[in-house]
């Protein structure tokens, strides 16, 4: 695993399985790697941000993780 990944399990290891048991959520993260041009294209999320599962994952991971990830 990477920095960024050991990070986030040590720290945002809940946010995470919530993200991945939400399927905007994993669309976004796993498919789209975070890019919005594709999340709305390929999942259909035209604000991402929006969907619970994807700020509180990235809110975990900008503040336990900013500097890892």
């Amino acid at each position: 695993m990477d920095p960024c990944d050991i990070c986030i399990s040590m720290h945002c290891c809940q946010e995470a399985n919530d993200c991945f048991n939400d399927a905007d959520c994993l669309c976004f993260i796993d498919t789209c790697n975070g890019d919005p041009a594709c999340a709305a294209n390929t999942c259909g999320l035209t604000n991402p941000d929006q969907v619970p599962a994807i700020a509180a994952f990235f809110e975990c991971v900008s503040f336990n993780c900013g500097n890892t990830c």
